[in-house]
């Protein structure tokens, strides 16, 4: 083998260590970015109904790891996992406008990605609390109307629920809560919505519904 040859196999190896080291620190960075993720979506679903929050911590380890795939590695197959992770991590820490930019780049770039479902619901939820309601609306609304998953179907309910009956539309609140009440909603999403319906007969001067309905929460 000749010197000049042997340079060439050495560089091609030099070269092929280096994106297999590359590649392995970005797939440990994502790794680490998942797994405090993962953590604090735990700690949130377990503090889902009452007033306590939690994992705040694990969701801005999150974000400081998965930007880092981001930014760095922009043609890794995990960056549309890693902007899903950013932007829910991004809306649990209220950071709401770079939430927004988030989900909406995971829907416009990654249509086949598995979580484009879960992106739309929280783009949705995202535009609520930027108080963009029209475009927070339609998206609840496609929601609402597609096929998707009950418990998706739940939270855009949920949604359109809360903004008619805040905005004292108790008329066009109520089918939504029924929805969640009747089939959508897990079994603490039916008392919130029951809750909801009892207040609207309230608000609307029928006692005798509101009666009925508020001992439907308690019996």
């Amino acid at each position: 083998m000749t010197k000049k040859r042997l340079t060439y196999i050495t560089l091609l190896l030099c070269i092929a260590a280096f994106i297999c080291q590359s590649g392995c620190v970005y797939y440990n960075t994502f790794y680490n970015a998942k797994k405090a993720f993962n953590k604090a979506e735990k700690a949130r679903e377990k503090n889902k109904y009452t007033s306590r929050t939690g994992g705040g911590q694990q969701y801005k380890i999150a974000i400081e790891k998965a930007l880092k795939v981001i930014e760095n590695n922009p043609n890794t197959k995990y960056y549309d996992d890693a902007l899903y992770v950013v932007g829910v991590s991004y809306y649990y820490t209220r950071q709401y406008g770079k939430a927004d930019r988030r989900f909406r780049e995971l829907l416009a770039n990654y249509t086949e990605s598995p979580y484009v479902k879960e992106s739309e619901l929280y783009l949705a939820k995202t535009k609520l609390k930027l108080r963009e309601q029209t475009q927070a609306m339609e998206l609840f609304e496609n929601i609402f109307n597609a096929d998707y998953e009950k418990s998706f179907k739940a939270e855009a309910a949920m949604g359109l629920g809360r903004y008619y009956y805040e905005n004292r539309n108790i008329a066009d609140a109520q089918p939504y809560f029924y929805a969640v009440r009747d089939s959508l909603g897990d079994k603490i999403e039916k008392k919130i919505a029951q809750k909801y319906i009892a207040d609207g007969y309230y608000a609307l001067f029928k006692f005798d519904d509101a009666q009925s309905a508020y001992l439907q929460i308690i019996g």
